[in-house]
């Protein structure tokens, strides 16, 4: 099936579920082509709490929103990147009362130079970027829990 058959036999629902999420990698990712990461991180956190949704009882899973996230990461130029959609699935998460933390971590010394990659976890399970972990010593962590 074609991407545009895809679309089109979406619910409403979810095709408003990929429009926020393609907004908002286009968005991260324009943000994180231009600024410094502390900056990209605070406008994250902004973003995420002006568009907090209430509605805990309709709200989409987790696996749903990561779905969508990869989904709108593929379809954007350069939003595959882990961070920018760890960032979004981050923001996703925390408007619908989800938990989220970001983890970034770097590559044991021992591989072949410098590699990093970021995911996002919630209540200890991996939700987006689970990309061999194993592989990845995470550096600091920094959680955010829904208001």
């Amino acid at each position: 099936m074609t991407r545009a058959r895809k679309y089109l036999a979406l619910e409403p629902a979810e095709r408003q579920l990929f429009h926020e999420a393609y907004a908002l990698v286009a968005a991260i990712r324009l943000a994180s082509w231009t600024l410094p990461f502390a900056r990209v991180r605070e406008l994250a956190s902004q973003i995420a709490k002006k568009g907090e949704l209430p509605d805990f009882e309709s709200r989409p899973s987790r696996e749903r929103i990561a779905y969508f996230v990869r989904a709108a990461g593929n379809a954007f130029p350069g939003g595959h990147n882990c961070l920018v959609q760890a960032l979004v699935a981050e923001i996703m998460l925390l408007r619908r009362g989800y938990p989220a933390e970001l983890r970034i971590g770097v590559a044991n010394p021992a591989a072949q130079g410098f590699k990093a990659h970021a995911w996002l976890e919630s209540e200890g399970r991996v939700v987006i970027g689970d990309f061999e972990l194993e592989t990845y010593a995470p550096l600091g962590t920094r959680g955010a829990s829904p208001r």
